[in-house]
């Protein structure tokens, strides 16, 4: 059985040295399914004709459209899906231009609507990434969230990105956060390099989620497991923790922040205090091997759904 992945960018790229989560992802897939990796149209040009199935990545505002589509016509005879990371994302490009019906492996339990989805697929895609606990280090700063700007998360931001609280995001980011009432510290864009990642600069993580995602469950984000692998303690919004149920963890009171003195307090606690950080870790260390167990399961259903053909009312979950 050959595979490929397609998640090709304008331009030319390396995926090793990317911090996209997108590319981390399809990494992971590479290694288990042995398959070919396509992140270019100068890969495209020379690729074969016979592949049997093609996983088409998350996709962003940067993918190459024209030889992308014309990969997925030559490849006629191939099964192709969509990895679908979270709710809010939209269609791959190439998958619509193609006019093929494809197939969905998401990170959510609600159904996807489009008319040429053939099945879908609720899998724990965020647990690609996860790894053993690093060896912690000693926190250079405090409380930390990350990420982009998101429409379904505004009101949290104001609650909790304030004076002494760090916010890695990107420049343009920066303005958005700052016209809706944020104040933080801004840090550059985290590093995600093998064992010199910067999360691991800081006392703790922050864990936000959509309102749209409190009633309608989508797996653990990704920053949950890079927490986890980072060794940074996951402080998290009373909000979330109906996700955390489903996911069958139990949020211990501690960690649970309900606004902007609540995370500053504990993040500093956490920094200064070399005792209550091992008690965290330790804490989180058990976590990370259902994280791990997670990882292979999911591993597991993406072969099951990619190679047996199972149909829709079999399910395939993980």
């Amino acid at each position: 059985m050959r595979v490929a992945l397609l998640d090709a960018r304008q331009g030319d790229r390396n995926p090793n040295n990317s911090s996209t989560v997108a590319y981390r992802n399809m990494l992971e897939l590479k290694n288990h399914l042995n398959a070919d990796l396509y992140v270019s149209a100068k890969q495209l040009i020379s690729a074969p004709f016979n592949y049997d199935v093609i996983i088409c990545g998350f996709g962003s505002t940067s993918t190459e459209r024209e030889y992308s589509v014309k990969f997925l016509n030559n490849n006629k005879e191939a099964k192709l899906f969509w990895m679908v990371g979270e709710y809010e994302q939209s269609t791959f490009s190439p998958l619509f231009y193609s006019k093929r019906r494809f197939n969905v492996l998401k990170n959510f339990e609600h159904d996807i609507k489009n008319k040429k989805v053939d099945n879908q697929y609720f899998i724990n895609l965020n647990a690609l990434i996860a790894e053993l606990p690093s060896a912690s280090i000693q926190r250079k700063y405090g409380g930390l969230y990350y990420g982009r700007w998101r429409n379904g998360r505004a009101i949290y931001f104001s609650r909790y990105l304030k004076q002494d609280s760090f916010l890695s995001t990107s420049p343009k980011n920066m303005k958005i956060f700052a016209g809706n009432g944020c104040t933080p510290i801004y840090a550059k864009a985290l590093s995600w390099n093998h064992k010199k990642e910067t999360l691991k600069l800081f006392s703790s993580s922050l864990y936000i989620e959509d309102v749209f995602t409190h009633t309608h469950y989508n797996c653990p984000a990704n920053r949950f497991y890079e927490s986890l692998k980072c060794s940074v303690p996951i402080l998290i919004q009373p909000e979330s923790i109906n996700t955390f149920d489903i996911y069958g963890l139990k949020i211990p009171e501690w960690r649970v922040v309900n606004n902007h003195e609540d995370f500053i307090l504990k993040s500093n606690e956490l920094k200064n205090d070399n005792d209550f950080m091992d008690f965290a870790l330790t804490e989180q260390n058990e976590w990370a091997k259902k994280a791990l167990f997670d990882k292979d399961e999911a591993i597991k259903s993406i072969k099951k759904c990619l190679f047996d053909g199972i149909s829709v009312d079999d399910g395939c979950y993980a």
